[in-house]
């Protein structure tokens, strides 16, 4: 039983929330993904109906909602969209079921044609507090096949793993330096490709993996992420920052390279590095630069 669910399911986001070592897993980052990071406001896509929901935990009305969303191919190219106003305030600690269906884009864009089944939904909400006019907004990304219901329009996404073996990997450009002030690490990734979507890019900190033979799990762990196995659209930026216990923290120094590593060069120390992986991503291993506030070894 513990095998069973502490095993990763990805891409299908369901059954695993962490590992055998108490990482989280995709299942955790599905779920958190689905609840818009936590947000207290959010869209909801009831996949039964194609309707949509706007949650709203707060106590507080919410004015000038608006709605957007926009379809992809699995190229990344946008085959369509649209923006949904909603003239009724949003109030607080109530679900506004709106008098919308999305609809289903048959794409033609796709550069396999059985991928054509298969669309990225990116839908956003953005609204302003009553006394104050700063405009917030949430991000909801949603994998989806036909509305047709049943086991065919789930055995649709095992098409993703053709996509996988038959395309070239998505390179990202990524680079990571350390916080002066809370030493927490954080990564800044650009997929500067003009193609492709990048499926759950996946951050992990870990040792230099080259200083080891492979038969140890390298990474720091527990290890904390603002957000994990992201999509990347072409085109798109985006940051996570990774924080881990103080008491890791204190064995991190400044190698004469400019890059944090754990303890020196001189008594085998090793480069703290940052793994970035995905489902179609190429895998790479970035260097974390210095922060003023480490000592140099």
């Amino acid at each position: 039983f513990y095998i069973w669910k502490t095993s990763s399911p990805s891409p299908t986001l369901r059954g695993s929330l962490y590992d055998w070592y108490l990482a989280t897993n995709g299942g955790y980052w599905g779920a958190h993904s689905g609840l818009s990071g936590g947000n207290p406001v959010r869209l909801v896509f009831n996949r039964q109906d194609w309707t949509l929901n706007v949650v709203n935990t707060l106590p507080k009305a919410f004015l000038g909602t608006t709605m957007r969303w926009t379809a992809h191919s699995l190229n990344g190219t946008c085959v369509g969209g649209d923006t949904i106003s909603i003239p009724d305030q949003l109030n607080g600690n109530h679900v506004a079921h709106l008098e919308y269906k999305l609809p289903w884009i048959q794409s033609e864009q796709a550069f396999m044609p059985e991928l054509q089944n298969i669309l990225l939904y990116r839908m956003e909400v953005f609204y302003r507090d009553e006394y104050d006019s700063t405009i917030h907004n949430t991000r909801n990304d949603y994998y989806l096949t036909g509305p047709s219901v049943g086991s065919e329009s789930q055995s649709r996404y095992a098409l993703l793993g053709a996509y996988r073996k038959v395309l070239p990997r998505v390179r990202l450009q990524v680079s990571c330096a350390a916080d002066d002030d809370s030493m927490d690490i954080v990564c800044k990734v650009d997929h500067l490709q003009k193609e492709m979507i990048g499926i759950m890019t996946r951050f992990t900190l870990v040792l230099d993996p080259s200083m080891s033979d492979g038969s140890e799990d390298n990474r720091i762990l527990p290890s904390f992420y603002s957000q994990n196995y992201i999509t990347l659209l072409p085109g798109d930026s985006s940051y996570v920052k990774i924080n881990t216990k103080n008491e890791q923290k204190q064995t991190w120094t400044c190698l004469p390279d400019g890059y944090i590593g754990v303890g020196t060069r001189k008594r085998g120390g090793f480069f703290l590095m940052v793994s970035v992986d995905g489902w179609n991503v190429e895998q790479s291993t970035i260097l974390i630069g210095c922060t003023h506030n480490l000592a140099t070894a």
